[in-house]
C-alpha cells in the first residue's frame, strides 16, 4: 500500500495533545494578562481612561476580540498551581490523550469547589 502522507492515528493523538497543551498555555497567559488590567471604576462612565490614560479591562479585551465569559474562564486557570498544571500536561502526552487534559482541569475545580 502507498503511503498517503497524512499522517498516523498515534501521530495525530500526539499533535491533538501537543495544540491542546499549547491552548492550555495561551489561555494561562491570557488569564494572567487580564487579571493584571485595571478595570473601569464604578459609577458615572466618561470617555476618559482609567489612571494615566490607558484602555480600562473592558475596552483591552473587546479590542483582542476577547470576551469577557472567555477572559473570566482564562483567569481560573490562573488559580491551578503552575507545578499541578505542569503534571497536567505530562498526564495527557502520557495518555496520548488531549482530553485528559480537559478532565483534569475540570476535575480540579471540582474538588476545589468541594474544600473551599
Amino acid at each position: 500500500m502507498a503511503h498517503s502522507g497524512l499522517p498516523s492515528r498515534g501521530q495525530t493523538s500526539k499533535m491533538e495533545v501537543w495544540t491542546a497543551e499549547i491552548k492550555g498555555r495561551a489561555r494561562r497567559r491570557i488569564g494572567e494578562i487580564s487579571k493584571g488590567l485595571e478595570k473601569e471604576k464604578p459609577g458615572v462612565k466618561s470617555k476618559l481612561s482609567p489612571s494615566g490614560g490607558t484602555q480600562s479591562k473592558r475596552e483591552t479585551l473587546e479590542e483582542a476580540g476577547i470576551a469577557k465569559s472567555i477572559a473570566h474562564r482564562c483567569e481560573k486557570l490562573t488559580e491551578i498551581p503552575e507545578s499541578r498544571m505542569e503534571e497536567m500536561y505530562a498526564e495527557a502526552r502520557e495518555k496520548n490523550n488531549p482530553n485528559k487534559l480537559i478532565h483534569n482541569i475540570k476535575a480540579y475545580f471540582d474538588v476545589a469547589y468541594y474544600i473551599e
